[in-house]
């Protein structure tokens, strides 16, 4: 059975193509970004673990391409957890209890390396 999450024309042009992933992705909630970013995650590690290395290069790389993943985004919901766990409550800016999108970053990069030669080690950062 084939669930389609909406219609969308054939001809659409890539450009197209990203504008509406661009205004879907701003229409998910925080907790639902995080929990797509963690399937995706866990889908790249089980193609890993079947032998699909070069699917599982694809999909961490395109996942350490998601904006919720660069850098940027990772050091700025870090220093927001720290600044709201000096002043209130030990928590997290993630929806997610116990986990940062930090931390997902880092095993992202971990898992490419290790599934990567090493003369392309540095390429991927």
């Amino acid at each position: 059975m084939v669930h389609l999450a909406n219609f969308r024309p054939i001809n659409i042009s890539e450009q197209e193509q990203r504008e509406e992933a661009a205004r879907q992705h701003a229409r998910e909630t925080l907790e639902a970004q995080e929990a797509r970013l963690v399937a995706a995650y866990e889908h790249a590690l089980q193609q890993a673990a079947h032998g699909a290395t070069d699917a599982a290069v694809a999909e961490l790389r395109q996942l350490l391409e998601e904006p919720l993943l660069t850098p940027e985004a990772c050091a700025k919901s870090t220093a927001a957890a720290a600044a709201t766990s000096s002043t209130i409550a030990p928590s997290s800016t993630s929806a997610t209890p116990g986990f940062s999108l930090a931390q997902l970053r880092v095993l992202t990069l971990r898992n490419l390396a290790g599934l990567l030669p090493p003369n392309q080690c540095l390429e991927a950062l």
